[in-house]
């Protein structure tokens, strides 16, 4: 087949198919507004103390530990609570039994922390990747190869196979500065959340986790054009045909998946017994040097032919499903989720803050014992709802703001007014922190890159800027990875429901609630999108520490998040001052003008605010409505109606 003919091919089969949008799109015939409901049980409850936190989840540790393996224990606290602490002192207490423990940390500058937090650091050791030196950064050289090593990685073979091959056992054995970690005799091994999917070379006995590890799971493998068929394969293979369609596919410049892409690649029955054919497991490539690693193939056809045989047997079937196989302009992207390794130990602890144990039951193949410890907060929120500053709204398809990011900064300026916060600092979109020169003279953390920082612990407020959400297909080729068991099409409907907020209005007794966009009729999706959404404004929110101290936080978004209960909602005409039924930056350019003045006309308020005559007409009618200002009229000798102006009552 040429690629003129695919082209032809393709836009026949996909004529008809469905056009995905970047953002999941509102729901139609939605009014989005606040009102009364029942109070909510969770604003009603009195959270336990601080204290009482810490002691619930060290004695549910040690509890675990102490019990039989199976299920992994998860525990669900706030930044602050001290998570980090009591997981230390168990790995110590293991360590102490004759133990080892694998203590699975995000990123390695968190190990600081825990020699910080360590009774005793002898019992540790931080385990180092193969990795180049990097004298700025205080990295040692442990592999001279790590550069060509995780080329061949990406390819899809172990790592011992290019050891083997390139240094030889001898060199493995003697010399090598990664495998003489193996003889390290600290109890406490210090690594990295890959090490649960991955692997690691030595043995545990108890496994502990820190912060959310879900993308270690998630595994896009993006195989380039050139090397979806390479040119020396044998054409004889079961999948060649099917191989050799994709790189076509590939570099005619197209995007396509599910029905569309077996309907090009010969129909569901031919991609089905390409598929099923007995497939020659071919074994790693005999190279030599690592210099050899460029010209090596991808090992992806056995994958390729699980997936796409999947797939073929629902559309035989009728069923509607999940594809995870997408041939694009820029290769073939397979979307797989990496298993839990087979040796971990039965013994299983995870401290995640957000912790959804939906998704970490999917993603560990084992039941889940959930402890939650959020403690009341020492901080107070509060939460301005008429807005969610989502993305969207705040900057544009060509990656420009709007008008929308200096309302922003007003509603910024007026709480600090009149608040008189000294401190401030911000979290918001990355774009929109550099646009206003307000957010980049204040400490600020931008959305999803800022978990586990204590940089804004010394802020008396803290503004959320923001509705965090990333774009729809990105969710959905998250939740493809990590339910992989699932072949179900998800119910992409993105609808609203009324969601309370965690607040009782000391005026009426009542709760509030308002309507929430989600996936609500697929709870797994709806999962993912919880993670990415709620789950982050409550990770920002806890950068200035609100469990263990006084700090004020002002969520700019109209998310209602049970772990946020506001002390006070307001809507932006209360907190610009504003009356009612106008638009309230205007407003707030009109107060400008008027404040300092006694009295002015029509005509003068038009030139200097910029508004229209209509506007500034019922502008000066709300100031004389007010009882602080009176009509008048200027006395001319000219005919016809003559000038209105305002001046202040006496």
């Amino acid at each position: 087949m040429n690629a003129d003919y695919l082209r032809q091919w393709i836009g026949r089969v996909k004529q008809d198919g469905p056009r995905e949008s970047p953002l999941p799109p509102e729901p139609e015939h939605l009014t989005r507004h606040i009102r009364p409901c029942s109070p909510p049980a969770v604003a009603q409850a009195e959270g336990i103390m601080l204290l009482e936190a810490r002691a619930r989840i060290g004695d549910a540790i040690t509890a675990y530990l102490a019990g039989p393996a199976g299920c992994m224990l998860l525990i669900k606290a706030a930044p602050g609570v001290g998570k980090t602490h009591a997981a230390v002192a168990a790995a110590e207490a293991c360590a102490q039994r004759g133990l080892r423990v694998l203590y699975a940390g995000p990123r390695h500058d968190f190990y600081s922390d825990i020699m910080a937090m360590a009774g005793d650091p002898s019992l540790w050791y931080e385990w180092l990747p193969q990795q180049d030196a990097d004298a700025e950064r205080g990295k040692p050289c442990t592999c001279r190869h790590a550069l060509p090593l995780r080329s061949w990685l990406e390819r899809g073979y172990r790592g011992i196979e290019f050891c083997k091959r390139v240094c030889g056992w001898d060199n493995i054995q003697r010399r090598c500065a990664y495998h003489a970690q193996r003889r390290r005799s600290e109890p406490c091994i210090f690594g990295m959340h890959q090490h649960i999917t991955l692997g690691h070379p030595l043995h545990f006995d108890v496994v502990i986790g820190d912060e959310s590890p879900l993308g270690a799971f998630t595994h896009r493998w993006r195989i380039p054009s050139r090397w979806i068929w390479p040119r020396d394969a044998d054409p004889t293979e079961p999948m060649a045909d099917v191989l050799i369609a994709m790189a076509r596919l590939s570099e005619a410049g197209e995007c396509i998946k599910g029905e569309h892409l077996l309907s090009v690649l010969g129909g569901a029955s031919h991609v089905l017994a390409a598929c099923e054919a007995p497939q020659r497991v071919l074994p790693p490539p005999q190279i030599r040097s690592a210099g050899q690693v460029d010209g090596v193939p991808y090992a992806h056809p056995q994958y390729v032919a699980l997936m796409l045989a999947r797939e073929a047997r629902c559309a035989l079937a009728g069923q509607a499903y999940i594809p995870r196989v997408i041939v694009a302009d820029s290769g073939l992207l397979l979307l797989l989720r990496r298993p839990v390794n087979t040796r971990l130990p039965g013994h299983v602890v995870w401290l995640d803050a957000t912790a959804e144990p939906h998704l970490y039951q999917a993603c560990f193949g084992r039941g889940v014992e959930l402890v939650d410890a959020q403690p009341r907060l020492q901080g107070r929120i509060y939460q301005v709802y008429n807005r969610a500053n989502g993305r969207r709204s705040l900057v544009d398809r060509q990656g420009n703001v709007t008008t929308k990011v200096a309302h922003l900064g007003q509603q910024v300026e007026r709480i600090i007014e009149l608040y008189g916060y000294r401190h401030p600092a911000v979290a918001a979109y990355d774009d929109v922190l550099q646009h206003l020169e307000l957010f980049k003279s204040m400490p600020h953390v931008h959305f999803f890159a800022a978990r586990g920082t204590n940089a804004l612990q010394d802020t008396d407020v803290l503004f959320v800027a923001g509705t965090p959400q990333p774009p729809l297909d990105k969710l959905e080729s998250d939740a493809a990875m990590l339910f992989w068991e699932r072949m179900d099409a998800f119910q992409r409907e993105f609808t609203a429901r009324y969601v309370p907020y965690s607040y009782v209005d000391p005026a009426d007794g009542l709760g509030r609630e308002y309507p929430v966009s989600g996936f609500w009729s697929d709870p797994d999706l709806q999962s993912i999108l919880w993670s990415k959404r709620e789950a982050e404004v409550i990770q920002l929110a806890h950068r200035c520490r609100p469990v263990v101290r006084a700090v004020d936080i002002w969520l700019l978004t109209n998310l209602p998040i049970a772990e946020l209960p506001p002390m006070r909602l307001l809507s932006l005409h209360e907190l610009m001052g504003a009356p009612e039924g106008v638009n309230v930056f205007t407003w707030a350019r009109w107060l400008k003008f008027v404040a300092g003045r006694d009295c002015f006309t029509r005509e003068e308020a038009q030139e200097a605010t910029g508004l229209d005559r209509d506007t500034v007409a019922r502008y000066m009618n709300l100031l004389v409505q007010s009882g602080e200002w009176r009509h008048g009229l200027v006395r001319t000798n000219k005919r016809g109606r003559p000038p209105r102006f305002v001046e202040r009552a006496a």
